[in-house]
């Protein structure tokens, strides 16, 4: 599954760096978007036990990782539902009671290859984690501080029309894999996301030119 985020997240920040090339604030204000629709309760838009064992045998080439993930996602959903505003607490996903169950024990026919807990460490996707932890409080204040990079990127920011679209092109592929895969407390990735950060702005400064250049877009 990380193999197949990893590409994902390759391929649509390769697209969204030339859209936004010609129009960076249609994809700022698509990210945002995105990250708003999915403030709407996970549980809705997640499929049920039943419907990811039927899509897994009408789909047989999907990866066992992906089923799990979809196993996960509304176990994590079903915790959420029991404490909406407030969640669970910070960094308690680990300890969620019936996480450490193997799905096979549960869902009888799964017959999912070798051991598959319904919620090992975390969820696998930032949304949810704040959701589940944090409730719709923490995962407003979530969303907010992901959005507003992306709105500074798009309108206010002082950046070249490459260096523009290389910026929401970054974080468009850091999103992707936050969705996807990593915990959102885990160090070493939010290390990786600031490291990234910080060298895509070291890498070239401002100038004179990129902030007339700024001003003369922001005055459209």
């Amino acid at each position: 599954m990380a193999r197949a985020t990893a590409l994902l997240a390759a391929l649509a920040s390769l697209a969204a760096f030339a859209v936004a090339w010609l129009a960076p604030r249609n994809v700022a204000g698509a990210i945002i978007a995105g990250l708003l629709a999915l403030s709407i309760p996970f549980r809705s838009r997640c499929p049920s036990y039943d419907t990811t064992i039927a899509l897994h045998a009408e789909a047989p080439w999907m990866k066992w990782s992906g089923i799990h993930r979809l196993l996960i996602w509304r176990f994590a959903a079903d915790r959420v539902a029991e404490r909406p505003i407030l969640g669970w607490g910070m960094d308690a996903s680990r300890e969620i009671p019936g996480g450490k169950v193997e799905f096979n024990d549960v869902l009888p026919t799964l017959h999912y290859p070798g051991g598959a807990q319904r919620l090992p460490l975390h969820p696998h996707d930032a949304v949810l984690q704040l959701q589940l932890e944090l409730g719709m409080l923490g995962l407003a204040l979530g969303l907010a501080v992901m959005a507003w990079p992306i709105w500074r990127i798009g309108w206010r920011a002082p950046l070249t029309p490459g260096r523009r679209a290389g910026a929401l092109a970054l974080g468009v592929a850091a999103l992707i894999v936050g969705l996807l895969s990593f915990g959102v407390w885990q160090a070493w990735w939010l290390s990786t996301v600031w490291l990234a950060a910080g060298l895509f702005v070291a890498s070239g400064g401002m100038g004179d030119r990129a902030r007339h250049e700024s001003k003369e877009w922001r005055r459209r």
